[in-house]
């Protein structure tokens, strides 16, 4: 039973995976019951964000998003631009750090490398796990934002959605998939999880700031959240590049996790 891990981290982590699912359910029922009272004064918060300064409403990853009285104007700012990215960066980041820096900490780690089991099947099985996690938060938000909204009557383009959410879990497992790498390098001890959390910040940052200098906007192309956002997938749809470009950081990051942890002395 121990040589499925994927099985064994599922069960570990099926109490916090549900709380998160219920507060992705939570997060998504609200946002789409409290957008008609947004909707009535919708004038009153487009005068509102056209008087804010360009730099702080970039910083909340809303730069281009003129109005509020529409569904997906409003789900860009209220939860797309930043709190959204932020929920699902902490879970990716805590679960990344679960695959081998907790495992050493708690002293099991011996233990699961003295079991027949190759060590890129267990990073792989636990990524799988990592993956499961994101996939369930993203068919919440998606029936709750998408098609509960719709049973309400708002409307919503909900296959943009899809790609919207899509484009956002796609982030979170470029963030997971960083802190994994982090973990097994020589220099794990330094802490991943809070390294790949101050990048976050900082690449959410430039990109939001690089975009107000035309001489700098190039720089943004550094960031994921530009590849997560620029292309505003929830109005203009599937953007080919970007979500590839997203898949194969991702991609490099768990290869890069395999080929570390394979080297890598446990002591």
């Amino acid at each position: 039973m121990m040589k499925n891990i994927f099985l064994k981290t599922f069960r570990d982590q099926r109490i916090s995976l549900f709380w998160w699912s219920f507060g992705m359910l939570i997060t998504g029922l609200i946002l789409a019951l409290y957008f008609p009272s947004v909707e009535e004064t919708g004038q009153a918060f487009d005068e509102m964000i056209a008087n804010l300064p360009k730099a702080l409403t970039a910083s909340f990853g809303a730069a281009g998003i003129t109005s509020l009285s529409t569904y997906e104007g409003f789900l860009q700012i209220e939860f797309f631009g930043l709190f959204g990215p932020a929920l699902v960066i902490i879970f990716a980041i805590l679960r990344g750090n679960d695959v081998v820096s907790n495992e050493e900490k708690k002293g099991t780690l011996e233990l699961l490398l003295s079991l027949p089991i190759d060590r890129s099947s267990l990073i792989i099985q636990k990524f799988l796990c990592i993956l499961l996690s994101h996939a369930v938060f993203g068919l919440i938000l998606w029936g709750t934002m998408g098609i509960g909204a719709q049973i309400i009557d708002i409307n919503i383009n909900t296959l943009y959605l899809a790609y919207q959410l899509f484009h956002l879990m796609l982030l979170g497992l470029v963030f997971s998939t960083g802190t994994i790498m982090l973990s097994v390098t020589p220099y794990r001890k330094l802490s991943g999880a809070g390294i790949v959390g101050g990048l976050a910040v900082i690449t959410h940052l430039g990109n939001a700031f690089l975009g107000l200098s035309e001489s700098l906007e190039w720089g943004r192309m550094f960031s994921p959240f530009y590849y997560y956002s620029n292309s505003n997938p929830l109005i203009n749809g599937f953007h080919f590049i970007h979500i590839s470009t997203l898949f194969i950081i991702t991609l490099l990051f768990l290869t890069g996790s395999i080929i570390l942890f394979k080297k890598l002395e446990i002591q």
